[in-house]
């Protein structure tokens, strides 16, 4: 049910956000962006392909690094004291 509400929820803004591209008075860029969070949230198949994209990856970079090599490193970290 959920992944049903996210689905609606990224349509309505995806149309929200078409229609902003032809009317000036109405901005397309936050309702693409959360057409895409919503839609990622319902979808797999979505979420994957937004993950993938070159803008996506510059600005959220994932974390693959190994947490307990974090602890090494980090020199904010009161546990090796």
């Amino acid at each position: 049910m959920k992944r049903v509400i996210y689905l609606i929820a990224g349509t309505v803004f995806l149309i929200l956000g078409i229609i902003g591209l032809a009317l000036p008075v109405i901005p397309q860029i936050p309702f693409l962006i959360l057409a895409a969070f919503f839609m990622s949230k319902g979808s797999e198949r979505v979420h994957k392909w937004v993950s993938g994209l070159p803008v996506y990856k510059k600005f959220f970079p994932e974390k693959q690094e190994d947490p307990s090599a974090r602890k090494e490193t980090d020199p904010q970290n009161d546990d090796l004291k």
